[in-house]
């Protein structure tokens, strides 16, 4: 199934849409990032892939059927808490996401047209990401009535400068840089790269993340307003918390490599 040249067709259309079975169920669970169906009035999930599942800290798909969004977020969560390592950023920001996300279903039922907007969603493992949402509402046979609706989410992170991921990381971790910083290594592919009990402070941080653009001590002196001696500590102090057997140039490279990340989808 060409879910790409589907997608394109639901968004063309701009209006409710009549499938139901199994041409719902496989684009669903075809598609590459996360999707869910939801029923109209009770806002049960319906269908969902595993995508799904994962990003809302579930081991499977039997887990979402049949639950809410506000009974996994705001009653089970609760219970996982501990068992996921939550903290009250996360959580804080799953019980907005939900209101919110509530809100722009009620305008489906009213409009019955589709709606896009973005969120920004702190995972339990503490990465983010910044989600474009298009809801669009099913109809019955007769087209009279929304039954449910069919949510599709598109990752738009990749397509974020480092400098703008980290102050992404900062505002959604505002009482802890630290924590902040060492989320957004994990982010990054590189918590194993650097020392646990010695994380990069946030100066440091900036300057690795400018280090892409310009590694030359000198340029990145000017570029922050010190002396080149200062810079030259700054970055013996960045070397000094990498592990072996990685070195600064690794850390470098998969920076610019992750940096390169840029891609827009077709939605």
């Amino acid at each position: 199934m060409n879910t790409a040249q589907i997608l394109s067709d639901l968004k063309s259309g701009y209006e409710t849409i009549n499938c139901m079975g199994d041409f719902l169920t496989h684009f669903v669970e075809s598609y590459p990032h996360s999707s869910h169906v939801r029923e109209a009035r009770t806002r049960k999930y319906l269908l969902a892939n595993y995508r799904e599942a994962i990003s809302n800290g579930l081991e499977s798909i039997d887990d979402l059927i049949g639950a809410t969004a506000r009974e996994i977020w705001i009653d089970d969560v609760l219970h996982r808490r501990k068992k996921l390592n939550l903290d009250s950023s996360i959580i804080q920001s799953e019980y907005e996401n939900a209101a919110r996300i509530e809100g722009f279903e009620k305008q489906l039922l009213c409009t019955k047209r589709p709606v896009s907007f973005n969120c920004l969603y702190i995972y339990f493992q503490g990465t983010i990401a910044l989600e474009n949402l298009l809801k669009i509402p099913i109809s019955d046979r007769d087209n009279k009535k929304i039954v449910s609706f069919l949510t599709i989410f598109q990752d738009l992170t990749p397509q974020l400068p480092l400098q703008k991921l980290f102050d992404l990381y900062q505002t959604s971790f505002p009482f802890s840089k630290q924590k902040a910083i060492q989320h957004l290594l994990r982010h990054l592919g590189l918590d194993s790269h650097f020392n646990p009990l010695s994380l990069l402070t946030y100066r440091e941080t900036q300057i690795l993340l400018a280090m892409c653009e310009d590694a030359r001590c000198k340029i990145l002196a000017q570029k922050f307003d010190v002396s080149v001696t200062t810079m030259s500590n700054h970055i013996a102090h960045i070397q000094e918390k990498i592990v072996s057997p990685f070195a600064l140039h690794h850390v470098l490279s998969k920076l610019r490599t992750v940096g390169k990340k840029s891609y827009v989808e077709e939605l």
